[in-house]
């Protein structure tokens, strides 16, 4: 029994813990990352506003670019696939991870 307990109060103090921590995108849907961008911009001050806005541009304009490499190769391009890829590459990312990952990108 005593294990038990101990298993049940291990596992709701993991849940509790994972709710803590920087605020992530939800990039489920234009919606939802315009929202938590906006959610997670309220909590910056207007430099830090600057520099996440900067690598998400960096990064859209990365993805852009490289589908524009893939069609000029004579790959097809969806449109809905390149939306989805990009939201992808931001789902769950907190705004130090985004400009860190904009940051790579432009090694």
């Amino acid at each position: 029994m005593k294990h038990c307990i101990f298993a049940l109060t291990l596992v709701f103090s993991c849940l509790l813990l994972s709710g803590c921590g920087d605020p992530t995108l939800d990039a489920t849907n234009q919606a939802s990352i315009e929202e938590s961008v906006n959610a997670m911009m309220e909590e910056m001050d207007e430099q830090e506003q600057q520099k996440f806005q900067q690598a998400l541009a960096s990064i859209a304009l990365e993805a852009t670019t490289a589908n524009i490499q893939k069609a000029m190769s004579g790959a097809t391009i969806d449109a809905e696939q390149m939306q989805n890829d990009f939201y992808a590459s931001l789902d769950g990312k907190t705004a130090q991870e985004v400009i860190d990952y904009a940051a790579q990108q432009n090694d």
